[in-house]
């Protein structure tokens, strides 16, 4: 019974990942779904639906995922790292959604935790340049800043938002007699 199950969980697969080479998220949802059914202490399945879900920009459905992963395997170091991205591009949009709320320093916390979670999240950086920016804290603004173009050197906005942080820290030495 139990091989049969086996097999049938590595049959719905192989069917999610010809569905997700046919650019299909919702057959290849379901089909990690049912392999899941199949072998629901297979941890490696719930990785993988993770990460489907992510690529489908469902990241609360991905991370319930990953957490499932997680339980049934907590040292595995892929998913303790998939976790991590995850939570940070979580807290990343919950710091934009509290900004536009105007509550920068909910905002703040938010984007301190994503950035400590994945220092490679390039919008994390970004959003915490823009942030420390609003905050007035412009040389915090212009390091994260930096490293937004650092991470992404193509970012217009990134170096947009670099020029205005450095324009501004300038102005303030100037300000305090410092240049």
């Amino acid at each position: 019974m139990d091989t049969e199950k086996n097999q049938a969980g590595k049959h719905y697969i192989k069917e999610a990942y010809r569905a997700l080479f046919d650019h299909d998220f919702t057959r290849a949802v379901r089909a990690f779904e049912k392999a899941i059914q199949c072998d629901p202490a297979n941890a490696a399945y719930y990785f993988k639906l993770s990460v489907t879900y992510a690529r489908n920009q469902q990241l609360a459905l991905a991370v319930q995922t990953i957490e499932k992963a997680l339980n049934l395997e907590p040292n595995n170091e892929k998913f303790i790292l998939q976790h991590k991205r995850l939570s940070c591009r979580r807290y990343t949009e919950e710091a934009v959604q509290r900004l536009e709320d105007g509550a920068e320093e909910q905002a703040l916390a938010l984007i301190e935790r994503a950035v400590a979670l994945d220092p490679l999240y390039v919008r994390a950086h970004y959003v915490a340049a823009q942030i420390y920016f609003l905050r007035r804290r412009y040389i915090e603004a212009r390091k994260a800043a930096r490293q937004a173009v650092w991470l992404d050197p193509n970012s217009a906005e990134a170096k947009t938002l670099l020029t205005r942080c450095r324009e501004k820290v300038i102005a303030e030495k100037k300000k305090k007699g410092e240049a």
